[in-house]
């Protein structure tokens, strides 16, 4: 069961728009935008890793923190919890004195599987070229 209070983000619309950067040093880079309820909340650039699985871990992250605390890492891809006092990566959290990483470049169905743990999946609506919009539904239920 989750800490977080997922009711208020069923049927949202989560969306992944794509773009070029034109930033000095990022020129000609892709940019990949996550939107959750047309509120931007993630940005990732570059290539060669999942931008969109990037973009989604970085939302999990800041969105399921207290949650993520309950999981064992060796049982989770993409999440590491980091001792600060040992300098050491661990299965579990610990105290505050470990860091959490949802690192979202290991693939999108990485996340997705991340967000089942919440009781959360993503239907697909549209995909474009440079959009994807998708919706959240309680994992496990299939809306018709």
């Amino acid at each position: 069961m989750t800490k977080t209070d997922i009711k208020p983000m069923l049927g949202k619309m989560l969306e992944f728009r794509w773009s070029t950067s034109r930033e000095r040093e990022t020129s000609g880079w892709l940019v990949c935008s996550l939107y959750v309820g047309n509120h931007k909340v993630a940005v990732s650039t570059g290539g060669n890793c999942s931008l969109e699985g990037e973009a989604l871990g970085e939302w999990i992250q800041g969105t399921f923190l207290q949650d993520l605390t309950t999981l064992n890492a060796s049982e989770v891809t993409g999440l590491t919890f980091y001792n600060t006092k040992t300098r050491e990566y661990q299965d579990t959290y610990t105290g505050p004195h470990v860091g959490i990483s949802v690192d979202g470049a290991v693939g999108f169905s990485a996340m997705i599987r991340l967000l089942n743990r919440f009781d959360l999946d993503l239907m697909e609506h549209r995909r474009s070229e440079t959009r994807w919009t998708y919706e959240f539904i309680k994992y496990g239920e299939i809306p018709f």
